[in-house]
């Protein structure tokens, strides 16, 4: 793929992105908790307000009208304190911003460090652009889009220190931003093992570069250099380097696993709602596991929230999502089915496909996937929290090895009409998406 053609396929990516996102912002109420597609944003509004007012950091527990969210690190916030002073609903600009980060990001790491496919790159962040609920996230005021912004420049960096060689440069980089990291959330722990492996990944192929553990060794010290005052901080304020009693606090009102599994209820896996058990029985860890893959499924593509309209409370007000038609749902478990074959055929193929290096950057991918796939499982294993965009951290893996998987399942005839399909379809539905949750979000700001 040619350069210019690159950049212009790139730019009308970005553009459509910032359209949908722009669309979804102007008509969805700002701040409101209770939303599938706009979680805690009041929460997250409350930090920004007490930054902007009272000029310090907020402590959890004991700052009043902070929110809970207080705990977390402050540089998303931090970047949110002018806009906000503008105009509290400009905050959503950052997470556009973000966004369209990680969007550009995607498309150049499958440029350089997947040169086997020049189109791949683009084709992933084009995906990306258009997955509904990734619009929706990076639309709304919270860290995750910041957060998502840079586990994707860490895969970026690791897969071209890869296929490139981990340079002074490049591990300085990506040592600072794993540090970074730990200034937007606690999450950006799982960067180490990733650096980690990607920095074995390219000694594995380059046994003369100097030894793996130095190169490490010098990316982990400048990222705990980075992160060790937020760690002070927290040590100084709640006890501890990383807060995870006051994390359990702030969860301390979520369900738990242990609790849901003793409840008399099912889940009709065609339309995701909870209905009565047979006989009463309780729902076991078989049925919740059922349960947060089911609703994880569906909330990384789509849900939202119905607010109660005229006094009567409607699923958003009780904390339950609503979802898309059930065929929209069956329609993308098949095209991962046969993304996944897709996989398996490259497998094969790979020394044919690719270079050493490349298989390495699948590798990268997929134990980038893996760890942050494990995170969330042992999150759900105690908390209740069904929800796709806890796996966005990993969405350049996952829009990469997506694209990889149809494009070899397509074969070079159908390759293209496959990808084009896939996205076309999804920039449809995310303007359905958007519009159809345009009016609920106005009743709701008519009613208050």
């Amino acid at each position: 793929m040619k350069a210019r053609n690159f950049w212009l396929s790139l730019a009308a990516i970005l553009a459509t992105d910032l359209a949908l996102s722009m669309l979804y912002s102007h008509l969805t109420p700002l701040g409101k908790n209770g939303f599938a597609n706009t979680p805690d944003e009041g929460a997250h509004l409350q930090y920004v307000h007490f930054l902007v007012t009272r000029h310090s950091l907020p402590v959890l527990g004991r700052s009043k009208h902070a929110g809970y969210e207080a705990h977390q690190p402050p540089l998303y916030y931090l970047l949110c304190v002018l806009p906000y002073v503008v105009r509290p609903s400009w905050c959503r600009v950052i997470s556009i911003l973000a966004g369209m980060g990680t969007i550009l990001l995607i498309a150049l790491t499958g440029r350089k460090a997947l040169p086997f496919d020049p189109k791949i790159g683009i084709w992933a962040a084009a995906l990306t652009a258009v997955i509904p609920m990734h619009i929706a996230i990076n639309s709304a005021v919270n860290n995750d889009s910041l957060n998502e912004l840079i586990f994707t420049a860490v895969f970026y960096l690791a897969a071209v220190g890869i296929v490139q060689g981990f340079d002074r440069r490049t591990a300085f980089t990506l040592g600072a931003l794993i540090g970074l990291a730990e200034w937007v959330k606690a999450t950006g722990l799982l960067l180490y093992p990733i650096g980690a492996i990607a920095i074995y990944l390219s000694w594995r192929r380059r046994p003369q570069m100097r030894l793996p553990i130095k190169t490490w060794a010098g990316v982990a010290a400048l990222s705990i250099l980075i992160a060790l005052p937020w760690w002070l901080h927290c040590q100084l304020v709640y006890g501890a380097p990383i807060p995870t009693q006051r994390f359990a606090q702030q969860f301390a009102g979520t369900a738990k696993a242990e609790a849901m599994i003793a409840r008399p209820i099912a889940v009709d896996h065609d339309s995701g709602n909870l209905i009565p058990s047979v006989g009463g029985e309780p729902l076991g860890w078989p049925g919740y596991i059922g349960w947060v893959a089911d609703w994880t499924f569906r909330s990384f593509f789509a849900a939202y929230g119905v607010p109660g309209i005229n006094g009567h409370k409607g699923p958003a007000d009780v904390g339950l999502p609503t979802f898309l038609p059930a065929p929209f749902y069956g329609l993308m478990l098949g095209l991962i089915v046969i993304s996944m074959i897709g996989l398996v055929i490259a497998h094969f193929r790979r020394n044919r496909l690719m270079s050493t290096e490349e298989i390495s950057v699948i590798h990268l991918l997929a134990w980038g996937l893996a760890l942050v796939m494990l995170s969330f499982i042992a999150f759900v294993a105690v908390y209740f929290q069904a929800q796709g965009r806890y796996l966005y951290p990993a969405i350049l893996p996952i829009s990469l090895l997506l694209m990889v998987g149809w494009r070899q399942a397509a074969g070079d005839r159908y390759r293209e009409l496959l990808c084009g399909g896939v996205v076309g379809i999804l920039a449809l539905v995310s303007l359905v998406f958007i519009l159809s949750y345009a009016a609920p979000a106005a009743a709701l700001l008519k009613g208050h």
